[in-house]
């Protein structure tokens, strides 16, 4: 089985994957695994839906629709990958139907919210504030996945004010973002400066300052609802939420839907429609427009 993971990761890696998908399946399969309780070889589409089906006395009980419809996803690329291997004729997953998801209401903040984010972060003048500071600017301003975040070396940053970004999204898909908000450009400048002069031997924009290692996903996490604490926001603010209430304002500013997906980097409208939702007020809005 050792192998088997080995060998699914490598997979996994080649086809471009983020290193965050890439542990998420690989997870999924080894939990799956151990509780198959056979030879993988030997799955059926009846074990896949008995791991899947709520109350089966492991956690899965405690696993939401989405939630199993995300590892359903998994393990269908999983079994994917041993059919390609000649390890098994089909796939077991092929013929599962992923749980109904039902609609919810997505957290976005409001721009008031936004604002007192702001007050906070720009009240720490330390090192590490300014560090902050450019990554929840960043995370706002561009709409960045926090993974795309803490993979931003300096070098991707190029050109003079405003410059650009380039940054390496989902499947391996590179982007370009200019740095045109004068906002972001501020909030930007400081850590940016520092970091170009102070030699790492990591060249990665984000940094712990103790250990010179690149910051992990769930150091910049834990930073995003410190922050959100310390600007009085009673939601628990994540680097999902920033991305969402950037794509939701530019949304109700009348930004299209075909230039917001460039952005956010998705390859399907439906999905960019998922993250933006429009205000009540925008709606009305939009009806008094006609004659």
């Amino acid at each position: 089985m050792a192998d088997l993971i080995v060998s699914y990761e490598r997979h996994l890696s080649l086809r471009g994957y983020s290193p965050s998908t890439v542990g998420q399946y690989l997870s999924d399969a080894k939990f799956f695994l151990g509780a198959l309780g056979k030879k993988v070889t030997m799955c059926t589409a009846d074990d896949v839906r008995a791991f899947l089906a709520p109350g089966n006395g492991r956690r899965p009980q405690r696993w939401e629709p989405a939630t199993r419809a995300r590892k359903l996803a998994g393990l269908r690329n999983f079994f994917g990958f041993i059919a390609e291997q000649g390890l098994i004729r089909e796939n077991p997953c092929a013929g599962i139907k992923a749980a109904r998801v039902p609609y919810k209401e997505q957290l976005c903040l409001s721009e008031e919210e936004v604002q007192a984010l702001k007050k906070a972060w720009e009240e720490d003048g330390s090192l590490q504030g300014q560090e902050n500071r450019c990554m929840l600017a960043l995370l706002y301003y561009l709409g960045l996945r926090v993974g795309e975040l803490v993979a931003i070396d300096l070098g991707h940053v190029t050109g003079g004010s405003p410059g650009s970004l380039t940054v390496q999204g989902k499947g391996g898909k590179v982007r370009v973002l200019p740095l045109e908000n004068a906002s972001l450009a501020e909030a930007m400048k400081p850590w940016l400066g520092f970091r170009r002069k102070t030699r790492m031997q990591s060249q990665a924009l984000f940094a712990n300052l103790a250990t010179k290692e690149r910051l992990s996903v769930r150091t910049v996490q834990r930073r995003v609802a410190r922050l959100g604490e310390g600007g009085g926001l009673e939601v628990r603010v994540t680097p999902h939420v920033l991305r969402r209430s950037f794509a939701t304002h530019l949304l109700n500013q009348g930004v299209d839907l075909f230039t917001l997906a460039s952005l956010l980097g998705h390859a399907r409208l439906d999905v960019t429609q998922r993250y933006a939702r429009v205000l009540p007020k925008r709606r009305k809005e939009a009806l008094k427009l006609l004659p």
